[in-house]
């Protein structure tokens, strides 16, 4: 019984990576025929003509799934507490998640600070 649970939950994971990986490859190919038949082929999904545009377009859309894998991760690790039902082992394991998790989230926003921060002082120039 407990194998088989763990198998359904590797799995499950597995179909899940494979969802996110193909969204994030497929994802830019992806054109309406209406935006393709515009004429002049893909426009820019940016929108940024110079070089501080870009780094805050691009730290605006790293920040929204970077923020929102935070989030799916935090609700992993709750799941994981209560799952846990007192086994030691994996409490530490919860508590790890939720650690990387925190960490990664401070990255992040530290990132988007200090891209921020380059374009402010690129437009000073």
């Amino acid at each position: 019984m407990l194998h088989n649970f763990i198998h359904t939950k590797t799995m499950i994971k597995r179909y899940i990576c494979f969802i996110i990986t193909l969204g994030l490859i497929a994802g830019p190919f992806l054109v309406s025929a209406q935006q393709w038949g515009q004429g002049g082929g893909l426009q820019n999904p940016l929108k940024a003509q110079t070089f501080d545009q870009l780094i805050s377009a691009i730290a605006s859309i790293v920040t929204k799934i970077g923020g929102t894998l935070a989030v799916l991760f935090i609700i992993w690790s709750g799941f994981l507490f209560v799952s846990a039902r007192g086994s030691e082992e994996q409490i530490k394991k919860a508590k790890t998640v939720f650690q990387w998790t925190i960490i990664g989230t401070a990255v992040l926003l530290g990132a988007a600070v200090i891209a921020e921060v380059v374009v402010n002082f690129m437009k000073s120039l």
